[in-house]
């Protein structure tokens, strides 16, 4: 990751295709300032595949955090930005993030 110029990374582990296995979900900012929170599917034994972005407009300084709120086998997204507003975002069907849900500030 350090090769690609990503500064600021913040992993996780969350099982995000349902399939029982800890998937690896990272946020990170590159060197042109771009913030993304980007996954790696678990295919074998730890063996990851290929990143896949999430679209969704972070800052830096903003911190997502994946969780199933709903148990209903998805992850679903608690945004935390620096400006100390917490957004939470559901899985819909088609495994995006749409409008957010709820928003505490």
């Amino acid at each position: 990751m350090k090769a690609q110029g990503l500064r600021s990374i913040k992993p996780q582990f969350i099982d995000i295709d349902g399939n029982g296995t800890q998937d690896f979900i990272y946020q990170s900012t590159t060197e042109n300032n771009i913030t993304s929170v980007r996954y790696k599917i678990n295919t074998t034994n730890f063996t990851l595949g290929d990143d896949q972005n999430i679209r969704i407009s972070l800052s830096e300084n903003d911190n997502a955090y994946f969780y199933d709120i709903d148990v209903n086998g998805a992850p679903d997204l608690l945004r935390a930005t620096s400006s100390c507003a917490l957004t939470l975002y559901f899985t819909q069907d088609d495994s995006l993030f749409h409008d957010p849900i709820n928003s505490y500030s």
